[in-house]
């Protein structure tokens, strides 16, 4: 019964610290120092303004901009069931509307979940061809930064 209440004490107490596990984004590059590339997703339907450190990769109707190696920003075109399913945004409440290429979307802030592992994240997310059109940024912060606010400022709706 003892070797039972330890073995159950230690499966505690590592589920604790896996729940607890923080993923930290690499710095960003400062906005004066960047060299600005623009991308087009014409399928999705958008186009930014992004460093030319960050790559981006595509997966399906999600794009991700590595910086580092790390997933530091993402737009992902989901309907409401997928974004559940992967842990996005409609977990939380959006925290205001806001303006994003020139159309009204959600501003959420929320720990998104990879596997063992949480990242803050701040979302914008807007509707797009009967779908969300989340445009995500892994942050330390509830803000965006200098880098990040130029990205979503560039950000614009192309149609398909």
């Amino acid at each position: 019964m003892k070797l039972y209440r330890r073995w159950l004490t230690l499966c505690f107490v590592l589920a604790a610290l896996l729940a607890s596990c923080k993923s930290s984004p690499p710095a960003w590059p400062a906005a004066q120092d960047v060299h600005w590339s623009t991308y087009t997703r014409e399928d999705v339907g958008f186009s930014l303004e992004h460093p030319d450190t960050f790559r981006p990769e595509q997966n399906g109707d999600d794009t991700v901009f590595y910086n580092n190696g790390f997933p530091s920003f993402r737009v992902l075109l989901v309907d409401a069931p997928a974004a559940k399913r992967r842990g996005l945004w409609v977990v939380s409440q959006p925290l205001e509307t806001v303006t994003v290429a020139g159309q009204p979307a959600q501003r959420y802030v929320y720990d998104h979940g990879d596997f063992v592992t949480y990242t803050p994240t701040v979302a914008y997310v807007l509707p797009q061809y009967d779908k969300q059109l989340g445009i995500e940024f892994r942050t330390d912060g509830a803000t965006l930064n200098a880098t990040a606010q130029h990205m979503l400022d560039s950000f614009r709706l192309t149609g398909k």
